[in-house]
């Protein structure tokens, strides 16, 4: 058993690492896109502000309410695995020798993944 949930969650971390980059990348592009919008709406609360100033009356104003989370911007991942590992070693009396090893492979991927590439530019890497 002790086995079996060891190679699962091995294969988790591993999964996870993919997922992070997705997530990462996910992440970056929606705060860029957000970043946007904000710059868009602050033009447009500009413009309304001087159409004000400048004796304009028939001013529109309207509140975009546009739906920001689709279905493909959130990733979904399973972490069953871990919650089986960590379950298993307790039983087993090796809960602290499983959280060392788990906090070591996520500082080692955390470290593999922070490394920038000096040939790509960021946003590629990430």
């Amino acid at each position: 058993i002790e086995k079996r949930v060891n190679k699962e969650f091995n294969d988790w971390l591993v999964k996870i690492r993919s997922t992070a980059k997705e997530i990462g990348q996910l992440a970056i592009g929606q705060a860029s896109s957000a970043r946007q919008r904000e710059e868009e709406l602050r033009g447009r609360q500009k413009q309304a502000e001087e159409q004000s100033r400048s004796g304009v009356r028939e001013c529109v104003y309207a509140l975009d309410t546009e739906d920001t989370e689709d279905a493909d911007s959130v990733l979904k991942f399973d972490i069953t695995p871990v919650y089986r590992a960590h379950h298993i070693q307790t039983c087993l009396g090796l809960q602290d020798q499983f959280r060392d090893y788990y906090y070591t492979n996520r500082q080692l991927q955390l470290n593999s993944d922070l490394q920038i590439s000096s040939v790509q530019p960021f946003l590629e890497s990430h």
